[in-house]
């Protein structure tokens, strides 16, 4: 038996006696979703909360000043930065920035490997939001927290894959075919909504099709394009007509100029550079 063939098996062998260890969300991120689901929150409650992680209240400072919002006069406090973003926004972009930090374990090897995932996570994130602005109805913002987790599972599986054997390289035919449902139960453990995990559970599945547009072509789309001009990856040969989200959301030819408009003003959110999008 090979390492991999050894993962799947110690995988299935630690959900059958319910030992599967998943990431959890971090505090910040709990902490302002519970008090946000209260029907009586105010914007100071909110941001009591916020303050008490001064990274994320900088973080947060900085995108309600930014030319994005497009503000009349500058924010100083975290109440105005509440205030002017909007609860919607402001919960997707605390789970995000919390999520982003959670990408963290392991030694300097294991680092890299989660660096990179990060990076394409936020590079679909921001590719996410820019499409479901432009060629849908649906939210942004939610857009934007699709595709950040859209691969929460390879955090479990690269820890697991660590325990094993450490610096073992992963099969990328396992790894597609596994993170998928690990990362609806990571979602499920907490408590994401079911578009979400829908997400994390069938954004790999290029020829899916649904009846009306949602976040999970909105992410395929936003994963393919992410790929585009990459020399080593095989989703950057695959033709664009092909597959049924990118049809569906008129993207067989690339992104519009304000596609890729919105796709900056969305790095720029999350505070970094990315690659420039044809």
């Amino acid at each position: 038996m090979d390492f991999n063939e050894k993962l799947i098996a110690a995988l299935e062998a630690d959900i059958a006696a319910n030992r599967l260890i998943l990431p959890t969300l971090p505090e910040i991120a709990l902490a302002v979703r519970r008090t946000a689901e209260r029907p009586d929150v105010s914007f100071s409650e909110i941001a009591a909360v916020i303050a008490r992680d001064p990274g994320l209240s900088a973080r947060l400072l900085k995108v309600a000043n930014s030319a994005v919002m497009r503000g009349n006069r500058p924010i100083e406090d975290i109440r105005g930065a509440v205030q002017r973003l909007g609860l919607r926004l402001v919960r997707s972009l605390v789970n995000s920035l919390a999520i982003i930090q959670s990408f963290s374990f392991g030694g300097e090897p294991m680092r890299r490997r989660l660096k990179a995932i990060s990076d394409h996570s936020i590079d679909v994130a921001a590719l996410s939001h820019a499409i479901a602005a432009e060629s849908t109805r649906l939210s942004p913002d939610q857009a934007l927290l699709a595709g950040l987790v859209h691969d929460i599972g390879k955090l479990p599986l690269l820890r697991r894959a660590e325990g094993l054997g450490p610096g073992k390289p992963l099969n990328r035919e396992l790894c597609v075919r596994t993170h998928p449902w690990l990362g609806a139960k990571v979602l499920e453990a907490w408590k994401f909504s079911p578009e979400l995990v829908a997400v994390a559970a069938e954004h790999e599945d290029l020829m899916r099709y649904s009846a009306s547009v949602d976040y999970v072509d909105v992410v395929i789309a936003a994963n393919l394009l992410a790929y585009r001009g990459s020399e080593c990856d095989p989703y950057a040969a695959i033709a664009l007509q092909d597959v049924p989200a990118i049809r569906k959301l008129g993207l067989t030819d690339g992104l519009t100029a304000a596609h890729r408009q919105r796709y900056a003003a969305a790095l720029a959110m999350l505070e970094v550079d990315g690659p420039e999008r044809d």
